[in-house]
């Protein structure tokens, strides 16, 4: 168990005021693995690629989001509450700790979202009190740590999900809606923590549990806070991650083994379109040729797994052949684009226009993928249509192209439409247990943080990159 959960396992989270909110839950969802990305083949509206959300309806979606997930608590007999999380395999529940997926981290990440843009009064500084509340439970958990000498994996994991890179950027997030300067002070202190890992301890690579998702982290809090201790950092990991490409191929250079599968694998989540987002972030911020040369080797892989009979990339993770496929973050065409906008960063500066080549035609493969008229089933940031919201939004601000905003103002609207008929968001399988999810990435408060992205693109920023 990772110390952030160890430390603030029995923490309850106080609350002041009460509401109404009616943002729902639950769906239907096979667990992945059709041949192309799973479609509802429900509403598709007319209109912008499915109908049209202005600013104020979807500042309003997340105002309710907002009241529903502050009202879903548990209250103690002293008047303190908490929130309960989806666990294991998602049919058990387990209290909400200070990470980012699944945790008061990326709720506070929402919460303070909410407050910078929201113009209700009252919401704005409910809002503003529940993301303090989350980031005293970060502060809390951050000082814990602080006393140990030594930190393993094992007990503080590195990557997004629930992990150092995870409670970083929210940190950074909360820092920069809140206006708090102890925010980053905290951050800083995150750093300081990393210097106190046990290298030997880490295993894993990639993105959501691993050095990938530190450094793409590490890289985007250094090039807003320049620090002594940030740069060691990037380097120390950078260098970590360079060592595991050990994963021999019949054809090709050595590649990362990051499911332990004997194979790589494809995705920005868990593959190789993560690992070149990190490496080629962490070249832009030092310079250092050995990683753009390595995230090349990734992005190649990319580039030549692509399968035009999917239309997207494949999902290698539950079989090497390429006839199946996922819609998401952790696979994907969302997060390959995701991760060719962070390889086109700096301009794409690498000294190879070979890699600029590769990773626009990658980009504008997942933006073809994106664009397509289904609604999946799943509205969840991790494989659902959220994660093509953040990707059509982002490149659409990267790329000054209204129409990848208009598409994904069209996707939010059709997702908000459903709601409305069926009195919920969709988030888990039939077979899974059908019940209100909190959670930033499997649940409401990532659909009401894409709604705040599509009201202020500028201001709120992305958190898959």
């Amino acid at each position: 168990m990772c110390i952030l959960r160890r430390s603030l396992a029995a923490a309850l989270i106080p609350l002041e005021e009460e509401g109404p909110g009616s943002a729902g839950t639950a769906g239907k969802n096979g667990p992945g693995g059709e041949k192309t990305m799973e479609a509802d083949g429900t509403e598709h509206g007319g209109g912008k690629r499915g109908g049209s959300l202005c600013r104020a309806d979807a500042v309003a979606q997340a105002e309710d989001i907002f009241l529903c997930v502050r009202d879903f608590s548990l209250r103690a007999p002293c008047g303190q509450v908490s929130w309960l999380m989806r666990c294991g395999e998602g049919d058990s529940f387990g209290p909400a700790y200070p990470v980012l997926f699944q945790g008061t981290a990326g709720l506070g990440s929402f919460f303070a979202a909410v407050a910078a843009v929201s113009e209700n009064g009252g919401i704005k500084e409910q809002a503003g009190k529940l993301a303090e509340i989350c980031l005293g439970q970060i502060e809390t958990a951050v000082c814990t740590a602080g006393r140990a000498r030594r930190l393993s994996q094992e007990f503080f994991p590195l990557g997004l999900a629930d992990g150092y890179a995870g409670v970083l950027l929210s940190l950074v997030l909360m820092g920069r809606f809140l206006k708090e300067p102890r925010i980053i002070q905290t951050a800083q202190e995150v750093l300081q923590l990393l210097e106190k890992v046990s290298m030997e301890t880490v295993s894993q690579s990639d993105v959501i549990s691993g050095t990938a998702g530190l450094l793409l982290v590490l890289c985007r809090f250094e090039e807003l806070y320049e620090t002594p201790v940030g740069k060691r950092c990037i380097r120390s990991w950078a260098d970590w991650l360079l060592a595991q490409k050990t994963l021999e191929r019949k054809e090709g250079p050595p590649l990362w083994d990051t499911m332990n599968l004997g194979r790589p694998v494809s995705g920005m989540g868990h593959g190789m379109a993560g690992i070149a987002a990190a490496l080629f972030r962490a070249y832009l911020r030092l310079g250092r040729e050995e990683y753009r040369a390595a995230a090349q080797d990734a992005l190649d892989f990319e580039y030549e797994i692509y399968e035009p009979s999917l239309g997207t990339w494949p999902d290698l993770r539950k079989s090497a052949r390429p006839g199946m496929a996922m819609h998401g973050y952790c696979s994907g065409a969302p997060g390959v684009g995701l991760a060719m906008l962070v390889c086109l960063e700096g301009g794409g500066k690498t000294g190879s226009g070979e890699w600029r080549r590769k990773a626009e035609e990658n980009l504008e493969r997942a933006a073809a993928a994106c664009l397509r008229p289904q609604l999946l089933f799943r509205d969840h940031l991790c494989c659902g249509n959220s994660a093509a919201v953040d990707f059509l939004l982002e490149a659409g601000r990267w790329l000054d192209c209204p129409e990848l905003k208009e598409a994904a103002e069209g996707l939010l609207a059709r997702m908000k439409v459903r709601r409305t008929k069926r009195g919920n968001y969709t988030f888990t399988p039939p077979s899974f247990m059908q019940a209100f999810d909190p959670s930033l990435f499997y649940g409401v408060s990532g659909v009401g943080y894409e709604m705040l992205r599509l009201a202020e693109p500028e201001r709120i920023e992305s958190l898959l990159v």
